[in-house]
């Protein structure tokens, strides 16, 4: 499998990284390095994530890790990265996975 992260989700991350540099920029880019080191499993087990409890039916998966949901979809052998966000963000208002239904 190969590991497609969109630019969205590309956004995500450096959003994620702003803000935790504003403590540390070590943190942040430790924080970000384990994101990408954490995704890299679904090279070999795309299906390891569970369904997307706000789309069922859509076949978009997500994966946690700490507070951050890991948003993703496979299709054929490659899994696109569709969006990190903070596990207390609303998924229905977010457009880029309402495209994606």
């Amino acid at each position: 499998m190969i590991i497609q992260w969109t630019e969205p989700a590309l956004q995500d991350l450096e959003s994620i990284k702003d803000f935790i540099q504003k403590d540390s920029k070590y943190f942040a880019d430790l924080f970000i390095s384990k994101i990408f080191d954490f995704v890299s499993l679904l090279k070999k087990h795309p299906n390891a994530g569970k369904i997307l409890r706000e789309y069922p039916k859509s076949g978009i998966r997500e994966l946690i890790y700490k507070n951050y949901r890991i948003i993703y979809q496979v299709d054929n052998k490659i899994v696109y990265i569709i969006s990190v966000i903070h596990s207390n963000r609303n998924l229905k208002n977010i457009k880029k996975l309402k495209e994606k239904k």
